[in-house]
């Protein structure tokens, strides 16, 4: 409160280019105030703790050192926005079948050489493994439905309550019968 009023006094002053009586008792004021200020904060109940060091000033190391950021390899087939928007990041591409950190793939090249390779922790792909289970719908109905009667076998009733979200579904030609049976229903 005593700094506004101060400041408020100094802004209220009637010539700014004179120095008067006002504001040089606000100032004084003013620099009293900040020493206390430091004085407490000395003395507060933190002072128990061990003294720091300065902190260093970031814009020095940046001055002598510019941050560098690491290059991430990439590898794609496709030359397409994906690519433009990986070398646009300033991303490098590789032609290695190993040595890459992302990895934008198509799904054939997924089913034919995902399954049979070691990622290392730091790489990336844009699928992941057996994800055909997943995205086929077909697939994905028939998994929601094993994932039900296994819960049912544990006599986990109330969770395979949860699944009851799904329609009926048919995998056509296959489940031709069943489809015309719950047809008829």
């Amino acid at each position: 409160r005593a700094i506004g009023a101060v400041r408020a006094q100094s802004r209220t002053a009637s010539s700014p280019s004179a120095p008067s009586a006002c504001n040089a008792t606000a100032l004084r004021a003013q620099n009293a105030h900040t020493e206390q200020s430091k004085q407490k904060a000395a003395n507060s109940t933190y002072s128990h703790r061990a003294r720091q060091p300065p902190r260093r000033n970031n814009n020095e190391n940046n001055d002598k050192m510019p941050r560098r950021r690491p290059t991430i390899k990439f590898r794609t087939s496709f030359a397409n926005t994906i690519y433009d928007v990986m070398t646009a990041r300033g991303w490098k591409e590789t032609d290695s079948d190993t040595d890459w950190d992302f990895h934008w793939a198509e799904r054939e090249w997924v089913y034919e050489v995902f399954d049979t390779m070691h990622l290392e922790p730091h790489q990336r792909l844009n699928h992941f493994r057996n994800g055909r289970e997943l995205c086929r719908k077909d697939l994905l109905v028939k998994n929601l439905k094993r994932m039900k009667r296994g819960l049912q076998r544990d006599g986990q009733v109330d969770q395979a309550k949860a699944y009851d979200f799904m329609p009926l579904s048919f995998v056509l030609p296959r489940e031709y019968a069943m489809f015309v049976e719950e047809f008829k229903r």
